[in-house]
């Protein structure tokens, strides 16, 4: 957690001084109601939990992102308010051995994520974005070569997460974007064993 906090800490630091190094106007100041942009986008996650304490070895696994989005510009072309409403599968992967076959299980949690996200405009299209990530679990099961059981993992798994959201993003002139995030977990996932949501995402977009 140590390292979490310092990294949070020093990319805090930073945007502030690169904000207080900006000359804002008063006419910079957008009327948010006036300037609001909506859009989609969707992406593939490489998720899977830390290991924390619990002895489940976990391996990555693929899954899919797709959702809607609003943002609020707060400076003119420097700073702007984002979020989400995005429907995101994650989970883990772990290799299971027995006396008669060796074979992988795919734990899937599925939630609905609100990230909320301030977005720092480094240059025209290209941005940093950092913020909270709120997750509420609408289903979990794992899948296996034989069967697909509801809910078998020993411990019980939280429905609620919170997680940081960091990234990047970059939008070309006609609406279409690319953009990179990393999230991690704050909040045990499975209950009492220290394991963590993390994922990478990697996905377009489309603002209107």
């Amino acid at each position: 957690m140590k390292p979490i906090r310092i990294i949070a800490t020093n990319l805090l630091l930073l945007f502030a001084f690169s904000v207080s190094a900006q000359v804002i106007e008063p006419e910079d100041i957008e009327n948010p109601f006036n300037t609001l942009s909506y859009g989609v986008r969707a992406g593939i996650n490489y998720a899977t939990v830390t290991k924390g304490d619990a002895t489940i070895y976990p391996d990555g696994k693929l899954g899919i992102y797709a959702g809607i989005f609003g943002e609020i510009p707060i400076v003119n072309d420097l700073l702007s308010i984002q979020g989400e409403l995005l429907y995101s599968r994650q989970g883990f992967e772990r290799r299971h051995k027995t006396s008669e076959a060796e074979y992988i299980a795919e734990y899937k949690f599925d939630y609905i994520n609100l990230p909320i996200l301030a977005k720092y405009y480094i240059v025209k299209g290209f941005s940093l974005e950092a913020g909270p990530q709120l997750g509420f679990k609408i289903n979990d099961k794992i899948d296996t070569p034989f069967s697909t059981e509801e809910h078998t993992i020993p411990q019980e798994i939280e429905s609620f997460d919170i997680s940081l959201a960091a990234g990047t993003s970059f939008q070309f002139d006609e609406g279409l974007f690319i953009s990179l995030r990393y999230t991690h977990g704050l909040k045990d996932v499975i209950k009492e064993t220290e394991a963590k949501n993390t994922a990478i995402q990697v996905g377009l977009g489309y603002k209107f």
